[in-house]
């Protein structure tokens, strides 16, 4: 509940997701994808599963800090 909280979801409605959908998912972030983690306002690039300070205000997801430091530097 905490990185929900942490990452803005803490009123939002959450959902059932099959277990098939699940399975579906690949491991890595996708090409392209800006991300930060909640406690700070750096944000990372993601390419190639590694992650590369990037410069962007806008369309940045919010990961938990734990997944966003389990990603490496490129």
């Amino acid at each position: 509940m905490d990185e929900l909280i942490a990452s803005g979801y803490k009123d939002k409605p959450r959902q059932v997701i099959p277990a098939r959908v699940w399975d579906g998912l690949t491991e890595q972030i996708a090409d392209g994808t800006y991300v930060k983690s909640p406690d700070s306002a750096s944000v990372w690039l993601i390419n190639g599963g590694r992650r590369t300070a990037a410069q962007q205000s806008s369309n940045v997801q919010v990961i938990p800090t734990r997944v966003l430091d389990a990603i490496p530097l490129s």
